[in-house]
């Protein structure tokens, strides 16, 4: 299924599915509030989806509530970093704004050397860094337990700055 769960809801995954797809259909029938309806449902149930914020942006966008659609594009950008259609939708959005501000963008140096924080989505960030995080505490382990070589130790600080780096 397309939705992730975060906190205990009242609707079973499979009713959330259900939602999801009969908001789909209501979009795609150009009933947009009653999608909209159907997909904030699913938002205060606590369902996460980077492909819910994308419909609940199209859905604000064909309502003409450009600053809901631009958030909604935003939150589904966290959660699809790599996604074209994201990227398209919120940058035709922003367009459509009559004080069309840009939004704030780090600096070069900062998107050079954090290139990772804007190529990944949220949840990969998480997994990269609980991998970093056991493999430290592993060569950790190794390191209390083997010879003390000069090859573990550098690995141990290896780890450890890359745990630094990506958290």
């Amino acid at each position: 299924t397309p939705l992730t769960v975060y906190s205990q809801n009242i609707l079973s995954e499979n009713d959330a599915t259900e939602l999801f797809i009969s908001g789909n259909s209501a979009y795609n029938a150009g009933d947009y509030q009653k999608a909209y309806d159907l997909y904030f449902q699913l938002e205060q149930q606590n369902f996460v989806s980077g492909q819910l914020y994308y419909n609940l942006g199209n859905t604000m966008l064909r309502l003409d509530k450009l600053g809901a659609a631009i958030g909604y594009y935003r939150l589904a950008e966290a959660e699809l970093p790599r996604n074209g259609d994201v990227v398209a939708n919120l940058n035709f959005a922003r367009k459509q704004v009559k004080d069309d501000l840009p939004p704030p963008e780090p600096a070069a140096i900062y998107q050079t050397l954090f290139f990772w924080h804007f190529m990944l989505s949220s949840s990969e960030l998480l997994w990269v860094v609980l991998t970093v995080n056991g493999l430290f505490w592993l060569v950790l382990l190794i390191h209390l337990f083997r010879s003390r070589g000069e090859l573990i130790s550098y690995f141990q600080y290896l780890l450890l700055m890359l745990l630094v780096v990506f958290t």
